[in-house]
């Protein structure tokens, strides 16, 4: 169930097939950025969805385009969308809604992909730190108001954040202060902010209590991970509310 749909003004979005791949360009009035995702026949017939293997940020030139898909993204409420799926889940469980990503794992995650990422962070910072804000100021302008007024309570807002690529210090600096004021807005609002914790959190734990998160669901732990239940525990006492933590793996014979 969704409280939000997106669209792109004044871009062009156009996929084509390139052998098994499928590439998608985004034309705008200031340049051309495109994806490409690659598909294999065991995939297809599996049914998964294709690997992206190129994000749209691959030069220096790429961030005025990324600049302006950010600025031309349009964020309209469907808050009908969210009223039938609570309906249709009814007394069998509580509705969790996605609501996309801080900017800066969107930007490792969706624009330029964790190696290039942290290395244009690196090589290009003003081009990076620009976008972040950007969509940040985006985000608290046009998608929080959306997301607060929402008949939603669970709120889903990040995925993924691990211990390897979003490590303390990138994560205080970065992931931290964005959090602390959406949190603050979203408990006004009697909601409850959660993340997919389906990674390495050992060494960022205190870090998801600091934003303000309220919630952990499909949180994974050891043997898949070097975190474990009780390290999660111990640290977060009884302030953060745990969905999942017992890896199925742990009911197999072999363990």
């Amino acid at each position: 169930g969704k409280v939000y749909t997106t669209r792109l003004r004044n871009i062009d979005v156009a996929s084509r097939f390139d052998g098994m791949d499928i590439v998608t360009d985004y034309v705008t009035p200031v340049g051309v950025v495109s994806s490409r995702e690659r598909r294999t026949s065991e995939l297809d017939i599996a049914g998964i969805r294709p690997l992206e293997v190129e994000k749209i940020i691959k030069r220096p030139e790429d961030y005025d385009v990324l600049m302006y898909i950010i600025e031309n993204t349009e964020y309209t409420p469907c808050y009908e969308e969210f009223q039938a799926y609570d309906i249709e889940i009814g007394e069998r469980g509580y509705p969790i809604v996605n609501t996309g990503d801080c900017p800066f794992h969107t930007f490792l995650e969706k624009y330029a992909g964790y190696e290039k990422g942290y290395l244009d962070l690196a090589d290009y910072p003003d081009k990076v730190e620009r976008v972040l804000e950007t969509l940040a100021q985006k985000h608290r302008e046009e998608l929080w108001p959306i997301i607060a007024d929402s008949p939603a309570t669970l709120i889903l807002h990040g995925s993924h954040y691990d211990t390897q690529t979003t490590p303390p210090r990138m994560f205080e600096k970065y992931i931290t202060p964005y959090f602390q004021e959406f949190s603050e807005l979203l408990h006004e609002n009697g909601k409850t902010l959660t993340h997919h914790a389906d990674s390495d959190s050992r060494r960022i734990l205190n870090h998801f209590s600091d934003a303000g998160y309220d919630m952990v669901e499909c949180f994974t732990t050891a043997p898949l991970v070097p975190c474990t239940l009780k390290e999660a525990r111990d640290t977060w006492g009884s302030d953060m509310i745990i969905w999942g933590g017992i890896p199925s793996i742990l009911l197999e014979d072999s363990v």
